[in-house]
């Protein structure tokens, strides 16, 4: 099933939103410059198989690494899965890495 990432423009900065997205590679263009990206990290690095419709927590940290000068922030947090696994593997990809949470506000 399709699915769309997007963008939201004002003022000069930009918010990216994956959706669900299975690979990231594809989107670093749509992507670039953005100033806050959301991004789908559903899965482990273990958990991860190329037929999910979701990417790992380390592959959004690839993605943020990529565009670098970004503000990560991981979403699509299942409840049953360690958010601190995909914590410390978003990290291992992109340093500031941050999970979405209920009630997070950031400034862009």
């Amino acid at each position: 099933m399709p699915c769309y990432a997007v963008k939201l423009e004002a003022e000069g900065r930009r918010l990216v939103y994956t959706g669900d997205a299975m690979r990231y590679e594809d989107l670093i263009p749509f992507a670039k410059d953005a100033d806050l990206l959301l991004c789908d990290g559903t899965f482990t690095v273990k958990q991860w198989k190329p037929t999910l419709p979701h990417m790992s927590a380390r592959m959004a940290g690839e993605f943020a690494s990529a565009l670098q000068n970004v503000r990560l922030v991981v979403t699509h947090i299942p409840p049953c899965t360690d958010a601190q696994t995909l914590l410390k593997e978003a990290q291992q990809a992109y340093r500031g890495a941050v999970l979405a949470r209920p009630g997070l506000r950031i400034d862009i």
